[in-house]
């Protein structure tokens, strides 16, 4: 049982002789989808709300088979005077968790101090554009036609990968580093929904691939004489 481990460690870590130690101790574990339930009732009662778009995109990464242990843990504490452990971080995972049924493996945290939740989720998150490597003026439209094209509401890296692997993303890539939009706050030309315009437009064959970035390329650089047929 997960609360009987979860006892053991907190009294190794209560009886450590270096007084680091004595403040946290870290493990892995792989919790049932029955313990997560009984879990979420030590839900520390000043957590914040429930994020329903955070669980349902940790539920697809689960159902996905994308979920895996990673440094991020489930972290507990006691408040003073009580036997029972309470639950300050892991309340989106262990509920998205409940919903798939699975077995899940978690990186434990248990910190003495009740009040270091006001430290947690305090750093920058990390976008897909940092996950990826690629530039944001690529991932952006991406993550643009995900939404539009598919019931992903939240793209993660996995879902921007596989496109960024693809012929849209390629055709996007070419837009950063070869037609190279201004840049200038008053460009129309570099927004998210025309980068993605141009790399539908292509492939689904309502414009060749040339003439689309010779156009985009002219009304970039500002040299074009007439409205071609496509902007109809």
């Amino acid at each position: 049982m997960f609360l009987e481990k979860l006892h053991q460690k907190y009294g190794k870590m209560m009886g450590s002789d270096d007084p680091l130690d004595q403040q946290q101790l870290t493990f892995n574990y792989k919790i049932t989808a029955a313990e997560a339930e009984r879990l979420l009732k030590l839900n520390y009662k000043g957590n914040r709300d429930l994020n329903k778009n955070a669980v349902r995109t940790y539920i697809r990464a689960m159902n996905l088979n994308r979920w895996s242990l990673n440094p991020e843990p489930l972290v507990f504490s006691k408040l003073d005077g009580d036997f029972a452990f309470i639950l300050l971080n892991g309340q989106h995972r262990l509920t998205a968790q409940v919903e798939t049924g699975v077995d899940t493996a978690y990186s434990i945290c248990v910190n003495k101090n009740p009040d270091i939740y006001k430290k947690l989720d305090q750093g920058k998150v990390r976008t897909n554009a940092d996950i990826t490597g690629s530039h944001k003026s690529i991932v952006h439209p991406i993550q643009f036609l995900l939404r539009a094209g598919s019931s992903i509401s939240r793209p993660t890296s996995e879902d921007v990968e596989k496109v960024l692997n693809n012929q849209i993303g390629r055709l996007l890539s070419e837009v950063e580093y070869e037609i190279k939009p201004p840049t200038t706050g008053h460009s129309l030309w570099k927004q998210t929904g025309f980068r993605a315009a141009y790399a539908v437009a292509i492939i689904t064959n309502r414009v060749s691939h040339q003439e689309a970035f010779d156009v985009y390329s002219k009304v970039c650089r500002n040299d074009l004489k007439e409205w071609p047929d496509v902007f109809v």
